[in-house]
C-alpha cells in the first residue's frame, strides 16, 4: 500500500505514513491536526488572560477609590480644620492613656469621644434635593463634602471603638 501524499510504501493497517506523517484514512496532515487542536489551548490562555486583567482592574479600582477617598478627606479637613483638630487630638490623648496603662480613664475618654462623634454625625444633614437657589449660594457646603464629613466622623468613631476594645 502507498501513501496518498508522498507515495512511500506503508504496511497494511498503519494509520500514519512514517515518511510524511499523513493520516492514511483521512489524508489529514500532522500540521492540520495541530492547527485544529490549538484553539482549545488558546481558549484556556484567553480565559487566564481575562482573569488576570480582571484582577488587575479590580485592584486598580480599589486603589483609585482609596486615593479619591483620601483626597476628599484631606479636602474636608482643609475646609473645616477647627472641627476635626479637636477629635484628632482626642484620639491622640486616648492613645497616650492606653500606652500608659490607664485603662479606666481611656475607656471614659473613649466613650466620650464616640458619643461626641455620633452627635456630630447626626448633626450633619444631607439634603435630598437642594433647590436651584441653594445650589448657587456662596458659602454653602455641598452634599459631597457633607457625605465626606459623615464618613470621616464614622471612621474616627470606629477607630475610637477599636481602641476601646483594645483597652478593655
Amino acid at each position: 500500500m502507498k501513501c496518498p501524499t508522498c507515495g512511500a510504501n506503508v504496511t497494511l493497517g498503519t494509520l500514519m505514513c512514517p515518511n510524511c506523517g499523513v493520516n492514511i484514512r483521512t489524508g489529514e496532515t500532522y500540521d492540520a491536526r495541530v492547527k485544529r487542536a490549538k484553539p482549545k489551548d488558546l481558549h484556556l490562555e484567553r480565559f487566564h488572560q481575562g482573569v488576570y486583567i480582571g484582577v488587575i482592574t479590580v485592584f486598580a479600582l480599589v486603589m483609585l477609590g482609596g486615593f479619591l477617598y483620601q483626597r476628599r478627606v484631606e479636602n474636608v479637613i482643609r475646609l473645616r480644620p477647627d472641627m476635626y483638630a479637636g477629635y484628632v487630638s482626642w484620639c491622640d490623648a486616648l492613645d497616650s492613656l492606653i500606652a500608659m496603662g490607664k485603662t479606666k480613664e481611656a475607656v471614659e475618654k473613649g466613650q466620650g469621644l464616640v458619643s461626641a462623634l455620633s452627635m456630630e454625625d447626626r448633626r450633619i444633614e444631607i439634603e435630598v434635593a437642594p433647590t436651584t437657589q441653594e445650589r448657587g449660594m456662596p458659602g454653602r457646603i455641598s452634599n459631597a463634602v457633607r457625605r465626606a464629613e459623615k464618613s470621616l466622623l464614622r471612621n474616627l468613631a470606629k477607630k475610637a471603638e477599636h481602641k476601646l476594645a483594645q483597652a478593655s
